[in-house]
């Protein structure tokens, strides 16, 4: 246990998305050991105990008024971007798609 806080305590408060990421896969990792008979605990459980509360402060983007999304579109089709582009972010805007699962979009879709 002591070498997982080894581990997560120098990012624990500068990094917490990756300190969490880390944890998460040492744990999903440990898991596999247990699974295979290789280890009978697994460590990463009581490491929330022993870390310091994370005092990340999230940012959020801010959202475009509702009101306000017709003059973006129109801003958007005036646009001197490529039509590929101007697509793509219309049709984003108009089904709340993730902006990696339109950029990786097939025509059969």
């Amino acid at each position: 246990m002591r070498d997982v806080e080894a581990i997560l305590t120098p990012i624990w408060q500068e990094k917490c998305q990756t300190a969490r990421n880390v944890k998460q896969r040492i744990h999903a990792v440990m898991e596999w050991a247990i699974g295979h008979g290789h280890r009978t605990d697994n460590p990463v459980a009581a490491v929330n105990a022993i870390l310091p509360k994370q005092n990340e402060v999230k940012a959020h983007r801010k959202a475009l008024p509702y009101a306000e999304v017709p003059q973006a579109i129109a801003a958007i089709r005036q646009g001197k971007g490529s039509a590929g582009v101007k697509c793509a972010l219309e049709f984003l805007i108009l089904t709340a798609g993730r902006s990696g699962e339109v950029r990786a979009a097939t025509w059969g879709e």
